[in-house]
């Protein structure tokens, strides 16, 4: 019924049916029998400049694995063994501690960016005890950043692993709309309890390297949904509670 796949649609709303407008993993049952939907996060849509293709989707979803796919070419029912060889490129990038059938629920947006270092995605993984997989040595964490090679075919490898602190989607900015000074913005909570997220937190884009840290009372929000992703405006990171608007200066 398409919950396991990734679809293009035509400019008049309409699915060809054809491989090249659909994608989905080899091991799709494993996935629908096992709530590992691979429609737990939306995809993301990007660009790798050099890459052939260039024009690329990668798809993540509660199993854990990312998928990388040639948007004018998806490439229909994928060959591999549900962790490598789907698709253009795929790699197990996040895990949690379960019996089989591996999974890594990822649940939340994910969001993209392109410095002078290369193209990146970055993505939290929203379940505890789940954690990145693959991480650099000297990281670990559950907010998780994919490097997309520009290379022919492209690939993808996990550049760095932070604490997310919690449930929330990452947005990026950077200084000049162009890659300059790349920050990844996350919703997390102050203490240990995931499902409080009161406490914005900020890495470095290229490293992970924590920027800012939550602040202190002054900063805690309150009735703020796991989940949630922070809007940037005019040098302004907006994160919506419940019932009211919270608003850090960043400049």
């Amino acid at each position: 019924m398409g919950g396991e796949a990734i679809l293009r649609l035509g400019f008049d709303d309409t699915f060809s049916g054809m491989p090249t407008d659909f994608f989905t993993p080899s091991n799709w049952f494993t996935l629908d029998q096992n709530d590992l939907d691979l429609d737990g996060a939306a995809p993301v849509v990007l660009d790798v400049p050099g890459a052939r293709p260039s024009q690329l989707v990668v798809a993540l979803g509660k199993s854990g694995v990312a998928h990388l796919l040639d948007r004018n070419n998806l490439g229909g029912i994928g060959t591999g063994d549900g962790d490598n060889g789907e698709g253009l490129f795929s790699l197990r990038v996040a895990t949690e501690t379960s019996p089989p059938p591996p999974r890594g629920r990822i649940r939340t947006a994910g969001a993209a960016y392109t410095t002078a270092s290369g193209t990146y995605v970055v993505f939290s993984v929203s379940t505890p005890g789940a954690t990145g997989f693959g991480c650099p040595a000297g990281t670990s964490g559950d907010l998780v950043a994919l490097l997309i090679s520009a290379s022919s075919p492209p690939t993808i490898s996990v550049a760095w692993c932070a604490d997310n602190h919690g449930r929330g989607a990452p947005i990026v900015t950077t200084t000049d709309g162009l890659g300059s000074e790349p920050v990844v913005w996350t919703i997390g909570a102050e203490g240990t309890d995931p499902l409080t997220a009161n406490r914005l937190f900020a890495y470095n884009g290229e490293t992970g390297e924590p920027l800012f840290s939550g602040g202190g009372p002054s900063e805690d929000m309150t009735f703020v949904r796991r989940f949630q992703t922070p809007i940037a405006v005019n040098g302004r990171i907006i994160v919506a509670g419940d019932n009211k608007l919270f608003v850090f200066i960043t400049q």
